[in-house]
């Protein structure tokens, strides 16, 4: 896979490839988080598209329906209803259906489930059209408000070059090299994804211009910020324990966003019910084997007589709360828990942001070796950002120890004169990353 972005922040024009481990150093403000945030922005915004684009649809159809007063009370089903909406606008999608059809099945619909209110209501009418309105509308449209808020919430309020607005700026994801011409050309991949913008404030936005080369996004992504790490609950509402227990983990470190109808449901939309406990528990036992060289780490569970988050390992005489622990171990807490509840799994993406950046150069070692472990096992693409000699030069090691050396790559961040962010393949001369850490 290759990602390439240009003018974006201080990133003028960069490519790299994605194909195990991708590690990246450089100083502060050299473009180390632009990168994260472009290859999480596409990933994550385009892997969710079409429930993002659901949940859209089912907002704007209840702003219309306020157009008459719409009295919730009388609601026969409020969510069947909405769901049933946007079910009949993908139908619409799918063939030819004549505007006067269309018509007459929303008014069919929408007068089923109100009461009191007459066919030739003008108010009614005005709402049927809109509602019509809305699904004759292009998807795309809904595509590229929906990628939209995923930009704002990583970049705010401008995502174009810092050092001249005046160029359009492109997110653009590579899959399957087609063995022409030169690999780091992304125009040499046979399937592209891209995002661009242009304008103040997101004004123009869109999401592959040409809908032959769209390959649909199937992997999940997780962003892991090793300087902010919280367990927090989320309270859902479930019918049984089991349901409640297989989703017990929201993560505060995880880049979703709360209070927005897109963003975050990329983690915890989705619920995980094992085949079986035994399928629970043989991942328990390779997830131990992975992370022995840690000692007991301990495990992370939910107490249903308490209401709460837990921690317990071997060592202590009673539980305690996760977040009294460091910083550290709850780095490696995160990525087993992920792994354990069926958040990640094969083939999925993970960045990490410094995350050795609360461990002693010891475990720091331990943990390279677990990453690159890891990926070998599950397939994970995996983008790190470090600033620790100690750890890259872990990861070298252990990609040549686990055979993976030709998935590993290093890259080097730098500023040039012009005050642009260049960033080099420096995997056949890795030197250079431990010049730029003296």
């Amino acid at each position: 896979m290759l990602l390439n972005i240009s003018n974006i922040k201080n990133v003028k024009n960069a490519t790299l490839e994605f194909d195990g481990i991708t590690v990246i150093v450089g100083e502060n403000g050299t473009g180390k988080s632009t990168i994260s945030k472009s290859l999480f922005s596409i990933f994550a915004s385009l892997y969710t598209l079409n429930q993002d684009r659901r949940y859209l649809l089912k907002n704007e159809f209840t702003k219309v329906l306020k157009k008459i007063n719409f009295d919730y009370a009388r609601y026969k089903d409020q969510e069947n209803f909405l769901n049933n909406l946007v079910d009949y606008r993908d139908k619409t999608k799918e063939g030819f259906i004549s505007d006067e059809e269309i018509y007459q099945s929303i008014a069919e619909r929408l007068k089923s489930y109100i009461e009191n209110i007459k066919y030739n209501n003008e108010y009614f009418n005005d709402t049927v059209k809109s509602i019509v309105d809305l699904i004759k509308k292009d998807n795309n449209i809904f595509n590229e408000q929906c990628v939209r808020e995923y930009l704002i919430s990583e970049f705010s309020d401008k995502i174009y070059n810092v050092k001249n607005n005046d160029y359009e700026s492109k997110i653009s994801i590579g899959f399957h090299y087609n063995g022409n011409g030169n690999k780091n050309d992304i125009n040499s991949y046979k399937a592209k994804n891209i995002i661009k913008v242009s304008g103040d404030n997101y004004r123009n936005c869109f999401v592959n211009e040409n809908e032959n080369e769209f390959e649909p996004i199937t992997n999940k992504i997780f962003y892991y910020d090793g300087l902010n790490v919280d367990f927090n609950l989320e309270v859902h509402n479930y019918t049984s324990n089991l349901d409640f227990y297989n989703y017990e983990f929201n993560l505060d470190l995880l880049r979703h966003n709360k209070d927005k109808g897109s963003g975050h449901k990329i983690l915890f939309d989705r619920e995980i019910i094992f085949d079986s406990l035994h399928d629970e528990n043989m991942i328990e036992a390779e997830l131990n084997d992975l992370f022995s060289d840690f000692g007991d780490a301990g495990e992370v569970f939910y107490n249903f007589e308490e209401h709460k988050l837990l921690y317990k390992n071997n060592e202590f005489k009673s539980t305690i709360s996760p977040n009294q622990l460091s910083q550290g171990l709850k780095g490696i807490l995160v990525i087993r828990q992920l792994i354990l509840k069926k958040h990640i799994v094969k083939e999925d993406l993970l960045i990490l942001d410094e995350p050795e950046i609360n461990l002693h150069p010891k475990w720091q070692i331990v943990y390279a070796e677990l990453i690159v472990k890891l990926q070998k096992k599950y397939d994970l693409t995996i983008l790190l950002c470090s600033h620790s000699p100690f750890f890259i030069k872990a990861i070298k090691t252990f990609s040549v120890k686990y055979d993976i050396k030709n998935k590993t790559k290093f890259y080097l961040s730098s500023n040039n004169t012009d005050g642009y962010s260049e960033i080099n393949d420096v995997t056949q001369n890795i030197d250079l990353v431990f010049k730029n850490l003296a």
